[in-house]
């Protein structure tokens, strides 16, 4: 008699042959081939001494049977930058940039990872870069996927001191690592056009002066190096908190910026305790947008603000402690996305001692709160003798009591009307990708009030104000 359990040994012996013989037959049958997610990758734009972040793919075996690949190949090998690695196997140098160990089983899948390592190109503006990942599989089939990114040649400064008078001019991006440290009694100068790119660890201290020579065609740009995206509808120059900001010291006067854009930052631009009778900065059509801290922090100091835009603070767009500050024509308005426990838009500390001059005429004050003007006081019922607001568009409760405040054309915006103030009086609020135009809409309550005789010539973009009494940095112009 036969042992049972020698039949039982075989039976199981022939199922695994049998389930060998399903899920690891190679080769490829002539039908099979390779389906990716998409035909071409194309990686964020990046400078060319740095690495792109990463970007993935998949590709699919829809087919009953297993595909082996004989190889996978880069066309160009290391000639055009990229870094690729299949399925956990990185194809490099050290592989001649070409793999013949990847398998794809019958309905199943694999990944692929690839970022730029960064390539000198020619040009100053941004360069196409391409090359193929080709799949040659087992029955001859060859399939090709595409890989583009595009490429833009940079300037690169590191840890900058300026100890004497010095200008940085270029047309092409400028990155800067560690920052810029500008000496007592020395000027730093940018250019009209110029654009610095600051690495998250680097931001500009002035314990000199600096000159911001933007023009209304061609600003002066500072923002944060990061040119990839958060989200397919959010790029990093759009999340604040990318670089360090503007520090003005106390040792710092006669600062002026024109037509300058300031986004991003933690703190936009802060200045420390100076002598008030004496002008520390000179804002003139400028935008301080979109930062982590304060927008513009004030303490102590003599600060001018003319056909500005500052917008968008996760603390308070503009905090002025002390000091005197005179804002013509501008538009200061909270409209911070990433934190609905935002500040105001402004917010004053008025003290007995020392008490702070504030003068605000033909601007915008708004957002997204009910009140978004604050002051605060060091003394119960003190009087407000200082402060001036006129012909201005302000989101606070109606101030009965002035308390010595100088308040004349005062339109104050009505909370319940969803249709015409607050967001409504602007181009473009957009909080799914964070774009933000702050130029007025035909229809908005800032225009045709502002009082003509005050008003600058120009608006923030260089418009002329003449038959454009409009309120704020922006006056109305149908696109």
């Amino acid at each position: 008699m036969r042992n049972p359990f020698q039949y039982l040994v075989l039976i199981f012996i022939l199922l695994g042959i049998i389930a060998c013989s399903d899920s690891d037959s190679f080769p490829s049958l002539p039908s099979s081939r390779l389906i990716f997610s998409s035909d071409t990758l194309r990686l964020d734009t990046v400078f060319s001494t740095t690495q792109s972040s990463t970007k993935t793919l998949w590709v699919y075996n829809r087919g009953n049977s297993n595909i082996h690949c004989n190889t996978i190949r880069l066309e160009n090998g290391n000639q055009a930058g990229f870094q690729v690695n299949v399925d956990g196997i990185s194809i490099g140098k050290n592989v001649g940039y070409q793999t013949s160990e990847i398998d794809v089983r019958a309905k199943d899948s694999i990944r692929i990872f690839v970022k730029f390592l960064g390539e000198k190109v020619s040009g100053d503006s941004p360069q196409k870069v391409k090359d193929n990942l080709i799949f040659v599989l087992d029955n001859g089939r060859e399939e090709r996927l595409k890989l583009e990114t595009y490429v833009w040649n940079a300037n690169i400064i590191r840890n900058l001191s300026v100890k004497n008078d010095t200008t940085i001019s270029s047309i092409k991006p400028t990155i800067i690592y560690g920052g810029i440290d500008v000496a007592e009694g020395s000027t730093l100068t940018i250019a009209a056009g110029t654009t610095l790119y600051f690495h998250g660890d680097a931001g500009i201290n002035v314990n000199g002066r600096i000159i911001c020579n933007g023009t209304a065609n061609n600003n002066v740009v500072l923002r944060g190096d990061r040119l990839d995206k958060l989200f397919d509808n959010l790029p990093y120059d759009r999340v604040s908190g990318q670089w360090k900001g503007i520090n003005i010291n106390s040792s710092s006067y006669g600062n002026v910026m024109n037509y300058t854009d300031v986004h991003s930052a933690f703190d936009g631009i802060k200045i420390d305790s100076s002598n008030v009778a004496t002008e520390k900065l000179f804002l003139n059509s400028c935008r301080i947008h979109n930062n982590l801290g304060y927008g513009l922090y004030v303490n102590h100091s003599k600060v001018r603000i003319q056909n500005t835009e500052i917008t968008n603070s996760e603390a308070d767009c503009l905090y002025l402690k002390d000091g005197d500050v005179d804002i013509l024509a501008s538009t200061i308005a909270q409209f911070y996305p990433f934190n609905s426990r935002r500040g105001y838009a402004i917010n004053l500390l008025y003290r007995k001692v020392n008490p702070l001059t504030f003068k605000c005429d033909n601007s915008i004050i708004t957002g997204f709160s009910d009140d978004v003007f604050n002051i605060l006081t060091d003394h119960k019922d003190l009087n407000l003798d200082n402060i001036s607001i006129r012909n201005t568009l302000l989101r606070t409760a109606t101030i009965d009591k002035p308390r010595g405040m100088t308040l004349e054309n005062i339109m104050y915006e009505d909370v319940k009307d969803t249709i015409s103030y607050g967001e409504k009086n602007f181009k473009t609020i957009d909080l799914k990708t964070m774009f933000f135009d702050f130029r007025l809409k035909e229809k908005a309550k800032a225009r045709n009030n502002a009082f003509v005789t005050t008003l600058p010539g120009n608006d923030r973009r260089g418009e002329s104000r003449v038959g454009h009494p409009d309120l704020g940095a922006f006056i109305y112009k149908e696109d």
